[in-house]
């Protein structure tokens, strides 16, 4: 039995046992106290009684007539008159009056009528002895309503008592199941603190588990903070302190994946010419510094234009995005000083070439990366160093938007859309859960996966269409399934209240289905919107539901309310455990550490099906083959 059940129980039989007390000792005292009053009445009645007949001077007619009046009042079960010889001469007596009273209370409290006895003379002769027994009828009743009249109030108290029981046993409780909560949320990741209780027994415990919160939240801080500074490693050059090829290719993507924040602009990229030179005639440190000295010239460009950033590629290449910049003569002007002249202080200045080309709304990554090189290539042959590049002569032409909108939506109209099934496999070789793949076919009969037609749908507008659909597939595929499956859906799909309307519905309406769903969130969307993401982690887990994140790792160290998500797993790239140099792996090694402490499981996106998981550290990786 609960602590707080036999709180409830103890107050209950305290109220029960004090008033039930006080109502028997009440009803035995009124009881010797009505019987003793009996017993005097008779003595009384007999005397009075007595005095009245012995001055009807032995006239028996008198004494019979003063009898019977006597009698006849309805207050006496017996009276009788005995003569010195002990033969009756006068007796009274018959049915009683009715009470009342219940049987069994006149049995569980008997009140004796004590007779009262008198002599009766005349003058100095002695005419008898009589007897006077009044009826206990009454006195039963006066007990009885008495009793009723003492349970109601007793009923009454014990009706407050059990109020103020209650108000106790909240009072109690309350801070008692604040620290339930705060324990439950602890085993799951999350840190809450309850205020500190007003009785004194509870008051050291619920400090206790605050400062256990606390230093708990403090050590997490710690690990995201050292997380983090592990992330800068991996992803920044350390000569120049800007970032990588790998993480500048990662937000290029990022940026070209949200049709929303695309704009016209101009990309860049910066060649130091002859830099091994450069080298052998300045040194390295003295090299090192001119690097970084262009490295701040570029970082001061980006900073200058709103949603601007740079990066190193290789050891010469440096690459330069500036949104809604367009290339008048003036801004080019302006854009060669600053890079040919970045330091004024040094005797000796590198040779700049740079190829620009222009960004616009169907841009690819691929794209920009190729006409930046060729203007590169052309750059170098020119003697100002310096060419634009809108686009490739040769290259194949992509299509438009209205092109994408029309195959899209052909696709969608004609129900081209298959889901495809990877599995997720744990370091022992079994099958942890599967991945569910949105395969269209567009633009052909191939079904392609999510990474050629997403980025379209998303700029056409039609990825949470697409998804929608998808999540009918994978419902039906989860409610036949053995084991969990992990849905990706895009940013688009989650916003679009309709579509998240109907897959909450739809999970109400199979909770077997609902129950093997993991529903993957981009990792991006919950960095830069942690209250959207808390919402709606909460709305998932209510349906039944999963969540985690996919094309994570980069901004775990950074997520508000990161615990509170309560996250199954982060599906992250193979390419922070492959790359070239040991920052890359310790800073996944550390992601997997902070995740395993929130209880996440870390899964791999790997091209390589014999990945060794003990060199990763990670709990899982994805197959890069689908299932037939």
């Amino acid at each position: 039995m609960s602590m707080i059940r036999q709180l409830w129980l103890l107050v209950f039989l305290v109220t029960i046992g004090a008033c039930g007390a006080s109502l028997v000792t009440s009803l035995l005292s009124n009881s010797h106290y009505l019987e003793d009053q009996l017993r005097l009445k008779n003595h009384d009645n007999a005397a009075s009684l007595a005095i009245s007949l012995s001055q009807q001077a032995g006239d028996m007619s008198s004494i019979e007539l003063l009898m019977t009046a006597q009698y006849d009042t309805g207050h006496y079960q017996r009276i009788s008159l005995v003569n010195p010889e002990g033969r009756t001469l006068f007796e009274f007596g018959g049915k009683p009056p009715p009470m009342t009273t219940p049987a069994w209370f006149v049995a569980a409290l008997p009140i004796k009528s004590v007779p009262g006895v008198a002599q009766v003379s005349s003058g100095w002769q002695a005419v008898g002895t009589i007897t006077v027994v009044s009826h206990s009828a009454f006195a039963y009743d006066q007990l009885w309503s008495g009793a009723v009249r003492l349970a109601l109030l007793l009923a009454l108290v014990g009706l407050l008592s059990g109020l103020c029981g209650t108000v106790l046993v909240r009072r109690t409780t309350r801070p008692l199941k604040s620290l339930v909560e705060q324990a439950r949320a602890l085993s799951e990741r999350r840190f809450i603190k309850s205020n500190v209780s007003g009785v004194p027994e509870l008051m050291t415990l619920t400090s206790a588990m605050n400062s256990m919160v606390d230093r708990v939240g403090a050590q997490f801080s710690e690990h995201a903070a050292t997380v983090e500074r592990l992330r800068l490693a991996a992803v920044t050059d350390t000569v120049t302190g800007l970032v990588n090829r790998g993480e500048f290719q990662r937000r290029l993507d990022e940026l070209l994946g949200v049709p929303q924040a695309l704009m016209e602009g101009l990309f860049l990229i910066v060649r130091v010419r002859e830099l091994q030179r450069m080298n052998q005639e300045l040194g390295r440190s003295e090299t090192d510094r001119l690097l970084a000295r262009l490295g701040e010239a570029l970082e001061t460009l980006a900073r200058a234009q709103s949603g601007g950033f740079c990066g190193r590629l290789n050891g010469a290449d440096f690459a330069l995005l500036l949104p809604g910049t367009k290339l008048d003569a003036e801004a080019f002007g302006d854009l060669r000083r600053r890079l040919r002249g970045f330091d004024a202080t040094s005797s000796t200045l590198p040779d700049l070439a740079i190829g620009a080309t222009l960004l616009r709304q169907d841009t690819s990554t691929g794209q920009l990366l190729t006409r930046a090189d060729a203007a590169l290539t052309i750059a170098e042959s020119e003697p100002q160093r310096f060419a634009l590049l809108e686009f490739i002569q040769d290259e194949v032409k992509v299509k438009g938007q209205s092109d994408w909108r029309r195959d899209l939506q052909q696709a969608l109209d004609d129900r081209k859309i298959s889901g495809r099934l990877r599995q997720i496999t744990g370091r022992d070789g079994s099958i942890m859960h599967r991945q569910f793949d949105t395969h269209i076919a567009w633009d052909g009969d191939d079904y392609r996966p999510p990474a050629e037609w997403l980025p379209f749908a998303i700029r056409a507008g039609l990825a949470a269409s697409i998804e929608e659909s998808a999540i009918e597939q994978a419902l039906e595929t989860a409610a036949h399934s053995e084991t969990d499956l992990a849905l990706p859906l895009s940013e688009q799909a989650l916003r679009d209240g309709t579509v998240l309307a109907r897959l909450v519905e739809q999970l109400g309406a199979a909770p077997s289905a609902a129950a093997r769903l993991i529903i993957e969130v981009p990792e991006f969307l919950v960095h830069r919107d942690p209250d959207f993401a808390a919402d709606l982690a909460r709305t998932l887990r209510r349906s039944g539901a999963r969540i985690a994140l996919f094309d994570a790792g980069h901004y775990v160290s950074r997520i508000r309310r990161l615990p509170e998500l309560q996250l199954h797993h982060l599906r992250t790239n193979l390419a922070l455990a492959a790359g070239s140099g040991g920052a890359q792996r310790a800073y996944l090694a550390a992601v997997v550490s902070i995740c395993r402490g929130l209880g996440i499981r870390v899964v791999l996106e790997t091209a390589d099906v014999a990945i060794d998981l003990r060199t990763t550290d990670a709990d899982a990786a994805v197959s890069p083959r689908y299932e037939e």
